[in-house]
């Protein structure tokens, strides 16, 4: 990947956590401002909520001041960057992880440390720790972020929640104390409280909203058993159309026109909280759709549709991994964002093209492979499709081995050969390993025969038999006895 890639393409921040197993997630854009650790699957529907950087920007100091403030464990992350365009060879990516040691000149290559981003905040603070002037403390005072990260958290009436059965531990360890703080709803919590003395228990969602006295109110969705689509929303009974379309798909398709305040009505796009059960309204006018979605500009009578609740095919689509897709296209007022759905498409539509842009796409040549250094005119072969000849690789158990090596475009990694797979296997020299090596590696790699095969401990250098077997024979010649 040439310096000059990773300057034009827009990266995402990749985030490996222990207390996760250690999968390889995207970082939400929201943790940028809160410092809190949300991630996402690098898949296409969550496209829209990457963090996307530039690893020499300002988001990376913020972030991560704003993490380290926050997290009571920041060893338990290792965080990458990577351009956007390449987030469909993580399979690479996950295999180097999974032998970090032996992988650490590649990995260093994209790993991205949060030290290196809050040096200078640290400076900052120890130089307001230092008695200065006081004009030179009201110079520095407004950079220092302290109260940010946790603001959210310090308004909220822990009490008030407590009394509902909810407490701080509860959603940390559901994770939806995140959610919270990064102005989301919670999945569904158990609410218990009492009402003149009579015990209510139930499930819903909560939320803050500002209110009108600075402080931050507390907001229930409680669940229902079905959505009430019988019963008025804000005073309007929605239509036929309205309530076959939200069962079908959870979306009204039409603005419905709601009293959201008394005496006027709003013209509102209306979906279904599958969570809950709660139908959610949003006005129109505060619905923003844009006007070109994954590299494709909407026609008018496109957002129009879009702006008033409708499904919209839209052909041609790129991805963020560079290919080309079709789909329908329905912004969800519950979700607040567009929801894509692909039911009746030709999914297969672009494959000759997608494969034939993954054989020209740039991809991961690693500099070491299994153990064995690569230089750079086998990196450059690999890397345009060739064959090359790797000695001194190491298997599963450790034991040196040989092979021709190949690139797998379609799975975006090595393959190993005995044979040269660009030539006829019939006429080519098949490669094995090196004689003193090969009954060795044979059995680290599950073949047997009558001599191996009770073995589990790998065999030596220039071993044919087991150690055991062979120190046996040597016993025997040895041992002469009377015969009795």
């Amino acid at each position: 990947m040439d310096e000059n890639q990773k300057k034009e393409e827009p990266e995402v921040l990749l985030v490996v956590a222990k207390t996760d197993d250690n999968q390889l997630k995207v970082v939400h854009k929201s943790s940028a401002k809160t410092g809190i650790m949300k991630s996402l699957l690098p898949s296409i529907e969550n496209l829209e909520n990457f963090m996307k950087i530039d690893k020499h920007s300002n988001m990376l100091e913020t972030f991560f001041t704003n993490f380290m403030y926050q997290c009571k464990n920041p060893t338990d992350f290792r965080f990458y960057h990577l351009p956007a365009a390449l987030l469909d060879k993580l399979d690479i990516l996950r295999d180097m992880l999974k032998s970090p040691e032996e992988n650490k000149d590649f990995l260093a290559q994209y790993e991205v440390k949060p030290e290196d981003y809050v040096k200078q905040e640290q400076q900052v603070e120890q130089a307001e720790q230092k008695p200065t002037e006081p004009e030179q403390k009201v110079a520095t005072e407004p950079e220092l972020p302290k109260e940010q990260p946790n603001s959210l958290e310090n308004r909220i009436d822990w009490e008030q929640l407590a009394r509902l059965s909810i407490t701080k531990e509860l959603l940390e360890q559901s994770g939806d104390l995140k959610a919270l703080l990064s102005g989301n709803k919670s999945g569904l919590v158990t609410i218990d409280t009492q009402i003149e003395g009579i015990p209510i228990s139930t499930q819903g969602r909560i939320y803050f909203q500002e209110g009108d006295n600075g402080k931050l109110d507390l907001k229930i969705d409680c669940c229902r058993r079905e959505p009430a689509l019988d019963l008025p929303l804000y005073g309007t009974l929605l239509s036929e159309e309205a309530q076959k379309n939200i069962l079908a798909n959870g979306n009204a398709g039409h603005p419905v026109n709601l009293a959201l305040k008394e005496g006027e009505t709003t013209a509102c796009l209306v979906s279904l909280d599958k969570l809950t059960n709660n139908l959610v309204a949003i006005p129109v006018n505060d619905i923003l759709i844009p006007r070109e979605i994954k590299g494709i500009t909407l026609t008018p009578e496109q957002h129009k549709q879009l702006s008033e609740g409708g499904k919209v095919l839209v052909e041609g689509m790129t991805s963020q991994w560079n290919t080309l897709f079709d789909g329908y296209i329905q912004y969800n007022a519950a979700k607040e964002k567009l929801d894509f759905t692909f039911d009746g498409l030709d999914r297969n539509r672009y494959k000759a093209q997608t494969q034939q842009q993954m054989v020209e796409h740039k991809i991961f040549i690693p500099k070491k492979l299994l153990g064995a250094e690569l230089v750079p005119e086998q990196q450059k072969t690999l890397k345009e499709g060739g064959t090359i000849y790797v000695q001194g690789m190491k298997d599963k158990q450790g034991q040196p081995f040989n092979a021709y090596v190949k690139m797998n475009f379609d799975k975006a990694k090595p393959e190993f050969f005995k044979w040269n797979p660009d030539k006829a296997r019939s006429a080519a020299k098949e490669v094995t390993p090196t004689a003193e090596h090969r009954t060795q590696v044979a059995v680290n790699n599950g073949a047997t025969d009558e001599a191996t095969k009770q073995v589990k401990e790998p065999l030596k250098a220039n071993g044919q038999q087991p150690a055991q077997v062979q120190t046996a024979k040597e016993v025997k010649k040895k041992v002469k006895g009377h015969k009795i």
